[in-house]
C-alpha cells in the first residue's frame, strides 16, 4: 500500500471503532432509558400527533451502529477494498463529467 491508501485505512479503522464504541455506548443510554424511566408523552405542535419518547429511537439507532461497527471491524479488509473500489469510480465520473462540460466528446 502507499502512504495515502495507508492514511485512508488508519482513517477507516478508527472510524469502524468509532461507531462500535459510540453504537455500544448509544444501545446501553437507550435501554436504560427505555427500561427504567418513565416515558414521556405529548404531542407534536405542528400535527398534533401523540409523541412517545421512551429511548427506543437512541436504542434502534445504537443498535444499528453497533452492528456496523461489528461489520466493519469483522470484514475490514473486504469494506475497505469496496470503499476505494467506490471512490475509484467517483473520481473516473468526475473526470469524465468534467470533459463533457469542457467540450471533449470522450
Amino acid at each position: 500500500m502507499n502512504k495515502k491508501t495507508k492514511i485512508k485505512y488508519k482513517k477507516f479503522i478508527r472510524e469502524s471503532w468509532l461507531y462500535l464504541i459510540g453504537g455500544f455506548f448509544l444501545f446501553m443510554i437507550g435501554s436504560i432509558r427505555f427500561l427504567l424511566f418513565m416515558p414521556g408523552i405529548g404531542a407534536n405542535l405542528k400535527t398534533q400527533q401523540p409523541v412517545v419518547m421512551n429511548g427506543s429511537f437512541i436504542l434502534i439507532l445504537g443498535f444499528g451502529f453497533f452492528v456496523i461497527g461489528v461489520y466493519r471491524v469483522k470484514n475490514k479488509r473486504k469494506v475497505f477494498k469496496d470503499l476505494l473500489i467506490i471512490e475509484r469510480e467517483i473520481e473516473e465520473m468526475e473526470e469524465l463529467q468534467r470533459r463533457r462540460n469542457m467540450g471533449y466528446k470522450k
